[in-house]
């Protein structure tokens, strides 16, 4: 289902607490105030960002949300996943230990330029963690042993699998304040389980080191002509260092004769945890494109801005 218009307010999915709610308010302002200051030279208006494969975290390092001189200091989402609903009996004891055992992880490497400069968001970085003994570590498929991560034949084959997917995540764009990335995911849609692109927006508080990420989901493109359809469901907004129970729904179809999952035996209920707000006509033109200059990045900002906003 592609884009349809929707009420012009901000809803909240839940009942959360008066901490909660105002947390949550922050991350608007945040977004509001500093990422429509994204800014190059104009003549750099009409460049297009050129769209590269986004940064695999180095295998041992450490997840964490500190100020410190780490390559990366930022957590922005810990996703560990949970089978959730759907065929959960067809799963062997050894298939649901493995495909929940890692957790897909987002970092940050967050820098000052000077120490009364602004926060700088210098890379934006994926991988899949585990809980180690000296904490939660990003880990690989051929390095897990080495770090005192145990891992069965299983869990290491689903493990190979993610990371391969890793390399089709793309870095769209790139500023001091923002990043956006789009990776493949499997969403479970209509109680089908259906391939879309996640689009990733994170989004840096330069005065005061914290901030945002925001997700939505498009439909994958049919062509190089055309911008990709959005799908009819609200703008997610979502506080950094937020650890996400990922629900997951099986299908059982979609396992061979041998009882091997296959590429769409899994899929996600939902987009990470947070707030949702209702997409504008103006954002909802922008927010499907493939590529965009700096010109457009900035217009896209001012859109979402604008749709946090709407009351």
């Amino acid at each position: 289902m592609q884009y349809g218009p929707a009420p012009r307010r901000l809803t909240i999915p839940r009942p959360v607490s008066p901490t909660l709610r105002f947390a949550w308010t922050l991350i608007g302002v945040w977004f509001t105030s500093h990422l429509i200051s994204v800014h190059r030279p104009a003549a750099a208006n009409d460049a297009l960002f050129q769209p590269t494969p986004i940064a695999v975290v180095d295998p041992g390092t450490r997840v964490t949300d500190e100020s410190e001189p780490v390559s990366w200091n930022r957590q922005i989402l810990v996703a560990s996943p949970k089978i959730n609903s759907g065929d959960i009996d067809s799963l062997s004891g050894s298939i649901r230990d493995a495909a929940t055992k890692c957790a897909l992880t987002i970092m940050a490497r967050v820098e000052k330029s000077t120490p009364q400069g602004q926060y700088e968001l210098k890379q934006i970085g994926v991988g899949y963690s585990v809980e180690g003994p000296a904490g939660r570590i990003i880990i690989s498929s051929d390095t897990a042993s080495d770090l005192d991560v145990p891992l069965g034949f299983v869990a290491r084959q689903v493990l190979k699998t993610n990371e391969r997917q890793l390399a089709d995540v793309s870095l769209i764009a790139h500023s001091p304040a923002l990043a956006m990335f789009d990776a493949p995911s499997v969403m479970l849609r209509n109680g089908q389980h259906r391939k879309y692109l996640t689009r990733h927006l994170v989004y840096l508080d330069q005065a005061t080191g914290e901030g945002g990420l925001v997700t939505w989901l498009l439909v994958p493109p049919s062509d190089d002509e055309h911008p990709m359809a959005i799908i009819n469901q609200p703008i997610r907004v979502t506080k950094w260092n937020t650890h996400e129970t990922r629900q997951i729904h099986v299908d059982a179809d979609e396992f061979n004769f041998l009882g091997v999952p296959g590429a769409l035996a899994f899929a996600l209920e939902d987009l990470p945890p947070g707030i949702d707000v209702a997409w504008t006509k103006r954002a909802a033109r922008l927010a499907g494109k493939k590529a965009f200059t700096e010109a457009e990045l900035r217009e896209l900002a001012a859109a979402l801005r604008e749709a946090m906003e709407t009351k």
